[in-house]
């Protein structure tokens, strides 16, 4: 697993057309002009053959979860252990967060909705996922 100055220098490889990317997918789920899923409900056919339901994800919301991929901000590192949701329990407790911490927050929120569809979401619609990447595309722009 990564140590922390290893997290933060994954970061340094993005590209500027990719913070921009970000910063565009950030400001879109800021003014909450994105679908974030469609949820498939199961059905049964003619036969009696039952279907799973299921969601898919909107186009932005797919978009920043290659994006972020890519670009480091979700990374290897160990975030089963780290992850504690009284460590950020709020927005407003993310102020002043390390860009280890917020690397590590994205990462525990991405890789968690491999286990429980449905976490990034939630984590859109609290506000903590869109304020993790708003404080690192603003930290970027103002080591530019």
């Amino acid at each position: 697993m990564a140590d922390k100055n290893e997290i933060t220098a994954q970061l340094a490889g993005a590209s500027v057309a990719q913070w921009q990317s970000l910063e565009e997918l950030v400001v879109a789920f800021e003014t909450g002009t994105v679908q974030l899923n469609t949820v498939h409900p199961p059905e049964t056919a003619a036969n009696g053959v039952i279907s799973l339901g299921w969601t898919e994800h909107g186009d932005e919301l797919g978009r920043l979860h290659e994006l972020v991929y890519e670009m480091g901000v979700v990374t290897d590192c160990d975030w089963v252990s780290w992850y504690d949701p009284d460590r950020y329990p709020d927005v407003d407790s993310l102020r002043g967060a390390a860009p280890v911490d917020l690397i590590r927050l994205a990462t525990a929120i991405f890789r968690s909705d491999r286990f429980s569809e449905g976490v990034i979401v939630e984590f859109i619609e609290n506000g903590m996922l869109v304020a993790v990447l708003r404080q690192l595309v603003d930290d970027q722009q103002l080591r530019t």
